[in-house]
């Protein structure tokens, strides 16, 4: 299961919105997203999707319009659940 995470950039509000509604319209919605709830510069989100392949997981990050358009950087790193509850 990849994972990816993206340290934000200035023009975050605008594009992320964009990206928000790339997600849930051309890829399969993500497992789980959001970001940190501090603002400075550790601030980051995260992305953790069902991808069939590691290339193809990768093609689906560098399609997110915030990293595309550089507002967010992100690194791929592929995941193996250990331990799996249930979220809230």
């Amino acid at each position: 299961m990849p994972v990816y995470t993206a340290t934000v950039r200035p023009r975050v509000p605008a594009v992320a919105a964009i990206a928000l509604g790339w997600w849930a319209a051309v890829y399969l919605p993500p497992l789980l997203a959001g970001r940190t709830l501090n603002t400075g510069v550790s601030s980051f989100g995260i992305v953790i999707l069902a991808a069939g392949s590691e290339l193809e997981a990768r093609r689906v990050m560098l399609g997110d319009p915030a990293v595309a358009q550089r507002v967010m950087r992100a690194e791929l790193y592929p995941f193996r659940i250990a331990l799996l509850g249930t979220l809230l």
